[in-house]
């Protein structure tokens, strides 16, 4: 990344972001996932973007022939951004003070309708085999 102005200078900037999400499968109708993230820090002209990162996932139950899901999503740890603003005599420091933990429950209905469709293998192409023999022979 590179940008100028009369006041800064940035170029050869670089910004890190590394995320891991893990799902699994407890039987047919129960699971959970796990995941995080991080960014590192960086600079854009006259903003300093300081990291973040989080720790979240979901456990999820299925009922009723797999019709109904239950699942709770959660953040079990997250560190918000800071965005520090360099100015002439005077920075300018803003945070996001999102409260952790946090969870959501929710439901969610499969509708099933409509006719079995049923679907046949359509032979499209044929091909024919022929034996040659004696072929170059005298």
């Amino acid at each position: 990344m590179w940008a100028s102005t009369p006041d800064y200078r940035v170029s050869d900037q670089k910004k890190w972001k590394v995320g891991r999400n893990n799902s699994f499968t407890f039987s047919n109708t129960f699971g959970a996932t796990l995941g995080g993230y991080w960014e590192s820090n960086c600079q854009v002209l006259d903003m300093t973007f300081k990291s973040v990162s989080a720790i979240n996932g979901s456990v999820y139950k299925k009922f009723l022939k797999n019709r109904l899901q239950l699942k709770v999503d959660f953040t079990a740890w997250r560190k918000g951004r800071t965005v520090i603003t360099h100015g002439t005599g005077v920075n300018i420091e803003t945070r996001n003070f999102t409260h952790t933990p946090d969870f959501m429950i929710s439901a969610q209905w499969n509708f099933k309708g409509g006719k079995k469709v049923s679907v046949k293998n359509n032979i499209t192409e044929t091909q024919e085999v022929y034996k040659y023999s004696n072929i170059g022979r005298n």
